[in-house]
């Protein structure tokens, strides 16, 4: 895993986070955020050169699999 930064905070208005997402997502309370962007990357398209980045795993399937446990954890 990366680095994890919380890079600005505003009590009960913005939280902006960077680092793993799956990460990020369990140290939030269940049913406390109401709204989630994101743009996960594509498979194998990009290296941030970031130890076990979303999008570089060896197969496709390995990457959806990865990506639907974040999505679980936006649910």
């Amino acid at each position: 895993m990366g680095a994890i930064y919380l890079l600005g905070f505003i009590p009960n208005i913005i939280m902006l986070l960077w680092g793993d997402s799956l990460y990020w997502l369990r140290q939030i309370n269940d049913n406390s955020i109401n709204t989630v962007i994101t743009s996960p990357p594509y498979f194998n398209l990009r290296n941030y050169r970031v130890d076990g980045q979303l999008g570089l795993e060896p197969t496709y399937t390995e990457f959806i699999v990865r990506l639907l446990e974040v999505f679980d954890e936006v649910q």
